[in-house]
């Protein structure tokens, strides 16, 4: 229903104003929702700014579920001892530019190691390096970008290259100690044996000598 202002130009109500409001979502985007919703639930710890101590950061865990806030850190970092994380953090936050905020490196460093979530101490160091890899290789990119001279240019991209490189061995020696190492499968679909042939059912792995170790049963 249509009502008119002073003017005598007609405006919708209120209500109709929020049902114009409501967007329709298809399913897969409602499924989007929920997935961000679920991640909004459980966010990351974060650390709140302590009383200044001279030139060094000072963090402190909020006044509000500070136990819950450090059960998260502990899960963040791989370990449940104090001096170990702090000693972690500190190594973190010196992979950062300049211009971040400390409070804000060590919290970015608690939302990106409690996305990796270490199971223990080991995983908690490879993915601090993760962390320090990517932030290295990113600044390298970035300079690039800015770098008038082509050999300098060249230079950064290459670096970071490397350094792009070691972030996917560390997620890949990440995944092999949590026991997700990528293995192949083969599947058989048909198999022709000729006059004389041997077909061999079972896994055969090559040795040095080229010859194959069966690992099933031989058929004729």
């Amino acid at each position: 229903m249509k009502k008119k202002d002073k003017k005598g130009l007609a405006r919708t109500t209120k209500k109709e104003d929020a049902k114009l409001a409501v967007t329709a979502y298809t399913d897969e985007e409602r499924a989007i929702i929920s997935r961000a919703a679920e991640r909004r639930n459980n966010p990351p710890p974060k650390y709140i700014e302590g009383e200044s101590k001279g030139r060094h950061l000072s963090i402190a865990l909020p006044k509000e579920k500070p136990h819950l806030v450090h059960a998260k850190i502990a899960l963040a970092l791989g370990t449940v001892d104090n001096s170990t994380e702090t000693f972690l953090l500190n190594q973190a936050i010196q992979s950062f530019p300049d211009s971040v905020p400390g409070i804000d490196r060590v919290n970015i460093t608690a939302a990106l190691m409690y996305g990796i979530a270490p199971d223990n101490e080991v995983e908690g160091m490879l993915g601090l390096q993760m962390v320090a890899t990517h932030n290295l290789a990113m600044e390298l990119l970035g300079r690039a970008m800015r770098y008038d001279c082509w050999d300098a240019t060249r230079d950064g991209v290459n670096m970071a290259t490397k350094l792009l490189r070691t972030y996917k061995a560390q997620m890949e020696a990440l995944n092999r100690n949590r026991g997700k190492s990528p293995s192949q499968k083969v599947t058989v679909e048909h198999v022709h044996v000729n006059a004389g042939g041997q077909a061999i059912v079972g896994n055969v792995e090559r040795t040095p000598t080229g010859r194959g170790k069966e690992g099933g049963d031989a058929k004729k």
